[in-house]
């Protein structure tokens, strides 16, 4: 098995995880501000990374725990850029799903505008030079057309504002890519970890300032908060980080674009 297809295997179960997280995201933009449930994920998935880390350190060295503060030191910068794109990224999608209307598909719509980000790395790996193959071209076409049938195709009163802030999350998802592809040296579960306590931080400086939070309300989106934490943050970013060390940038946007499609075909 190539090191690219093995990527490209990878990043595909990770589109599968994150397509069904947009059914959870829905659901929690019912109960909770999309910083609280942003907040409230990240932090999960950081609990969650901490528990592997220390797992994965039990029993190997008596000093294990100075080995996990000096990898610590060693991530906190890459992990905080990637955890600053990941906020801002997150932010808008999670508010332009709690935006759409009641009778709006919010999940596959959502879905389809974020994974555009595939347009968006293919267009700067040909400007790079990295990649040029017809295979962007088609990619594009077959975007833009599918943009064109979810908000156009009824003229301009199918557009909400719900649809341009998950556009606007397809320029930070391709951001994310990107930097991750500059870091594949590191650590994946380090970077993982400190991009996480970044952007729940951040995430939680805003709910603290705009977004008013009841203990009910966060009962209420317990579990699609657990899920998007655990399942989609903890696991599947840090799936995706391990996936594009070996698959190229525009297989692996490829790859994990197929979340718009489990998105449409679960939500």
């Amino acid at each position: 098995m190539s090191q690219n297809l093995k990527g490209t295997l990878i990043l595909t179960l990770t589109a599968v995880i994150w397509g069904s997280a947009f059914v959870a995201q829905a659901a929690g933009a019912d109960a909770v501000g999309p910083f609280t449930f942003n907040a409230s994920r990240n932090i999960m998935a950081a609990l969650f990374l901490v528990l592997l880390i220390t797992w994965r350190h039990t029993g190997t060295s008596p000093f294990a725990y100075g080995t996990a503060v000096t990898n610590f030191k060693a991530h906190w910068l890459p992990g905080l850029y990637l955890g600053l794109v990941l906020f801002l990224g997150e932010a808008l999608q999670q508010g332009g799903i709690s935006l759409y209307p009641a009778h709006v598909a919010s999940a596959g719509r959502s879905g389809f505008l974020t994974s555009l980000y595939v347009v968006i790395v293919a267009i700067v790996s040909w400007l790079l030079g990295r990649t040029r193959s017809w295979l962007i071209a088609l990619a594009v076409v077959l975007s833009l057309v599918g943009l064109y049938l979810l908000c156009f195709a009824h003229g301009l009163h199918g557009i909400y504002w719900a649809d341009l802030l998950s556009f606007a999350c397809a320029f930070f998802y391709a951001a994310h890519i990107i930097v991750i592809d500059h870091y594949l040296g590191y650590d994946s579960l380090y970077l993982s970890l400190i991009q996480f306590i970044t952007a729940g931080f951040c995430a939680g400086i805003v709910m603290i300032m705009v977004e008013p939070v009841t203990l009910s309300h966060c009962l209420h989106a317990l579990v699609p908060m657990m899920y998007a934490g655990i399942m989609s943050s903890g696991i599947a970013y840090t799936l995706q980080i391990i996936g594009q060390k070996y698959a190229e940038p525009v297989s692996a946007a490829l790859a994990m674009s197929l979340e718009a499609v489990f998105a449409a075909l679960l939500g």
